[in-house]
């Protein structure tokens, strides 16, 4: 019950947040540092897929170099 209660909480708390953002970029922000919280990992990223190039970006990132942010395709 401990274990649920605090995974659901941090979820619902983020959600909330995602609800009232207003840009894409932002959600990205949110989520890496609840990632980076709940954890406590050095180097996150999320990468979406760029449908076109058919390749994954890296849309944020934390302890990365930003070499690697910006070159990853």
């Amino acid at each position: 019950e401990y274990i649920k209660t605090n995974t659901l909480i941090p979820l619902y708390e983020l959600t909330e947040q995602f609800i009232m953002t207003e840009s894409e970029d932002k959600v990205f922000q949110l989520l890496i540092k609840a990632i980076r919280n709940h954890t406590g990992a050095d180097r996150i990223s999320i990468m979406t897929y760029d449908e076109k190039k058919g390749v994954l970006r890296i849309k944020e990132a934390i302890g990365l170099d930003e070499d690697i942010v910006k070159t990853t395709e």
